[in-house]
């Protein structure tokens, strides 16, 4: 039993080597999914009727907890995308669209949470930048 509970440490220490930031405290932090920059892409999608409830940036990982209609969500596809357009500001601005392939056709209001990886939207020479998601009615501020 204890070599079992010592080699379970090891290994999770040793899946682990990068988690710990500048404090020195662990983050288990995983973005599941990467966000699209795309100019074309964004002109050519619409934002999905969501509700975005939460936000929060974690390091370099965006939550959202939306919500939307359906049977249970297991089916659901999330993608962010944002333009390649930077709009000067101070801090530069960009803008982003969340988008939800929903084929799921019942009423009941189901609530999830995804993490997307937020590094491709830092602007060169800056450390912050407005991000403009077109469900959330106030910019989110990435420091970076």
């Amino acid at each position: 039993m204890k070599k079992s509970l010592l080699l379970l440490i090891i290994i999770m220490f040793a899946a682990c080597q990068d988690c710990e930031d500048d404090s020195g405290s662990i983050n288990l932090l995983d973005c599941n999914l990467n966000t699209t920059v795309s100019t074309l892409a964004y002109q050519n999608t619409t934002s999905s009727p969501v509700t975005i409830s939460f936000h929060e940036i974690t390091e370099n990982c965006l939550a959202l907890d939306y919500n939307a209609s359906g049977c249970d969500g297991s089916a659901w596809e999330v993608e962010l995308i944002a333009s390649e357009d930077i709009l000067e500001a101070t801090p530069p601005k960009r803008n982003l669209k969340f988008i939800l392939n929903n084929q799921e056709v019942c009423t009941a209001v189901i609530q999830k949470e995804m993490t997307f990886d937020i590094t491709n939207l830092q602007v060169a020479n800056n450390n912050s930048v407005l991000l403009n998601i077109d469900e959330i009615t106030e910019p989110i501020l990435y420091e970076y």
